[in-house]
């Protein structure tokens, strides 16, 4: 879940713990509604509409935020499919519809067979990164979820 910030070109990521409680009172003829939410909030900020980067062929990515990123990277390909950023080398092998790794939730999903994954998520750093393009991946889209402290 999203909360929004005073910036709003940023938000905040946070999580209800427990049930929203609605109190319902009358003050002079009127209705007034009041809630009790609980929740836990991130203590970064990020980018209200994240811009998504395309590449075809290896380049670099810039960090626009001032701390590293785990970015939603979605890889387009057959086969052993392999890249990196950073430095960071990542191979998946079985590749047959794209497939999306969540480096922030850790987990690698896609709509159609058994993909496995070699190496770790990879964080985008502070300054820029080399986005290598390797075998049997035909495009790579990286969304950066830049966050600022």
């Amino acid at each position: 879940d999203f909360f929004s910030s005073d910036d709003p070109s940023k938000c905040f990521r946070a999580s209800v713990l427990r049930e929203v409680v609605y109190t319902r009172r009358k003050y002079g003829g009127k209705y007034f509604d009041s809630a009790k939410i609980t929740f836990r909030c991130q203590p970064f900020m990020y980018e209200t509409t994240p811009k998504v980067y395309t590449y075809t062929q290896s380049s670099t990515i810039v960090n626009l935020g001032d701390m590293p990123s785990l970015p939603l990277i979605t890889v387009t390909g057959k086969g052993n499919c392999s890249f990196s950023i950073g430095g960071q080398s990542v191979t998946l092998t079985g590749v047959s519809s794209p497939v999306t790794l969540d480096c922030a939730a850790g987990y690698v999903s896609t709509d159609e067979g058994a993909v496995t994954m070699q190496g770790s998520f990879p964080e985008i750093g502070l300054n820029d990164s080399a986005v290598e393009i390797g075998g049997g991946v035909t495009k790579l889209e990286i969304k950066g979820n830049w966050r600022w402290l």
